[in-house]
């Protein structure tokens, strides 16, 4: 453990030397990924948001606790998962991050799986989902409206098992869809919770 601590703290280190996109001026501290380092099981948001450059840790705020509510409905709490961020600074005024911002940061996620070695990816929201599935060879849904269609599916390849969720925050812009989304996420991290025990 001792050993991966080492590695992420080099990583956030070149994270806060980084400056490929102009989204690095936004960056007001490197906000790591946080959780437990022998976890099986990462979670991967999209972006940073303003709460967590002030507080610097990931999902503090409303989003935070959303998140913390719909582990708990699969059996899981935070501390017994890995949870990182696509792209490692905030976006402006919260838009959609372009393809060059991606591919400028997705070299630290690939090190940061590399470290951890998790077996399950769940990625949180469109841009996460479509980058997950897109670096382990899945097939990526064509329009972004069918990307609800895959949402708890299962996709196995490249040694580990990846299972698309939406992000915490869909919750908080349509309060109706909480009792769903609590649902698939309970559906979803049960079936994760049975990927682990077949792989001890």
């Amino acid at each position: 453990m001792k050993e991966k601590g080492r590695y992420l703290e080099e990583l956030g280190i070149s994270i806060g030397e980084c400056f490929r996109c102009s989204i690095a001026s936004y960056r007001k501290r490197v906000v790591k990924g946080e959780g437990s380092l022998s976890s099986k099981v990462m979670l991967i948001a999209q972006a940073p948001n303003r709460q967590e450059m002030v507080s610097g840790r990931i999902f503090t705020g409303p989003s935070g606790e959303v998140l913390d509510k719909l582990i708990v409905s699969g059996g899981f709490l935070r501390d017994d998962l890995y949870i990182t961020n696509l792209l490692k600074c905030p976006l402006p005024c919260c838009r959609k991050p372009l393809r060059a911002e991606i591919e400028a940061c997705l070299p630290f996620l690939r090190r940061e799986i590399e470290i951890l070695r998790p077996r399950v990816l769940v990625p949180l929201g469109r841009y996460s989902i479509k980058e997950v599935l897109r670096e382990y060879g899945h097939p990526v849904p064509p329009r972004n409206n069918e990307i609800p269609f895959i949402f708890g599916q299962i996709f196995r390849g490249g040694g580990v098992f990846v299972l698309p969720l939406p992000h915490p925050a869909t919750v908080l812009y349509r309060p109706s869809f909480f009792e769903p989304v609590l649902k698939l996420y309970g559906e979803t991290l049960s079936k994760v919770r049975k990927i682990l025990n077949s792989l001890e």
